[in-house]
């Protein structure tokens, strides 16, 4: 597809507001390049095969540089990981240590009102669409962007796309510049517990309880249900049946998962839903098997836990 046949059959631009105003996200200065509505005519189908009409959105841009990783490393971090394990603690590891950037706006703060972001993608200057190609020569072209920008490699600068509500064109654009803010969204707080219990599929009268005291949820108690085998996606999978207050999300994995060579293995998560015999019981997938019927015991480890913001 070429340039002309993009334009015409592929998106559709209704209108446009250049800005090019400069504001702080944290301590990152960033441009806002503007406003666009658009449309994208591509043909999409449900799953009825019915055709789906795309509605315009309205999409505010920001141009940075790429975000800076700004964390320290002591000497001895090693980075070379050989196991599923160290490569998930070094993950929490850098979740933990992670400021709030450009890629973490749930909101806009412009003069007194709140624009709320109703999805957002971001990338490379150099892989941008040509929707967002077509804010930045708008902008260039009556000069709202400074030499301080059009002097910085294209390698470095990112662009950004936050869809919000169209009643951000009322807004008087001259007079807010100063009155620029965003609302980060909540940073998930994931803690390393480490616990390894055994237990046999199917084995009953299962009573295991791993008791935890929580900076944040104070002291909860996480109850080992069940271990049972059952039918997914038509493989044999082993599911655990656990009880839990609704303030955390467990993460269990099997020990020889996390054991295993980096990358190698089973894993995932998927929640069941709830017991008919146990309302407050929950299910995690923990591995494959192709022997359900066997004696071994498996070493589960609760690797960590989740804090669910909106419960606190």
């Amino acid at each position: 597809m070429n340039l002309r046949t993009l334009i015409e059959k592929s998106l559709t631009i209704l209108r446009s507001k250049v800005i090019g105003c400069e504001f702080y996200v944290g301590e990152e200065k960033v441009l806002l390049l503007g406003l666009q509505t658009l449309v994208d005519n591509s043909i999409d189908y449900d799953n009825d095969d019915e055709e789906i009409i795309n509605e315009a959105k309205t999409c505010i841009y920001l141009l940075y540089k790429s975000e800076p990783d700004e964390t320290e490393y002591d000497e001895d971090d090693d980075f070379n990981v050989a196991t599923n394990r160290q490569d998930m603690l070094m993950d929490l590891k850098l979740q933990a240590e992670r400021t709030s950037g450009v890629s973490d706006i749930e909101s806009f703060n412009i003069s007194g009102k709140t624009f709320t972001s109703r999805g957002m993608s971001n990338g490379p200057l150099y892989d941008t669409s040509y929707i967002t190609g077509n804010m930045i020569k708008l902008a260039a072209e009556i000069g709202a962007i400074s030499d301080e920008w059009l002097d910085v490699d294209t390698e470095e600068l990112w662009l950004a796309e936050y869809e919000v509500d169209n009643s951000i064109y009322e807004l008087d654009w001259e007079k807010t510049s100063n009155e620029l803010s965003v609302e980060f969204e909540g940073k998930d707080i994931r803690n390393h517990v480490g616990h390894v219990f055994s237990c046999k599929c199917n084995e009953k009268e299962i009573n295991r309880t791993i008791s935890i005291d929580d900076d944040i949820v104070g002291h909860f108690d996480i109850k080992i249900m069940g271990l049972h085998t059952m039918e997914m996606f038509d493989e044999k999978a082993i599911v655990l049946e656990y009880e839990a207050t609704d303030k955390i999300t467990p993460h269990f994995y099997s020990k020889r998962f996390l054991d295993d060579d980096f990358g190698e293995g089973s894993v995932g998560i998927c929640v069941f839903g709830r017991s008919d015999e146990n309302p407050s019981s929950r299910f995690e997938f923990i591995e494959y098997v192709e022997d359900e019927d066997g004696e071994e015991s498996i070493e589960i480890e609760l690797f960590s836990y989740t804090v669910n913001q909106e419960e606190n």
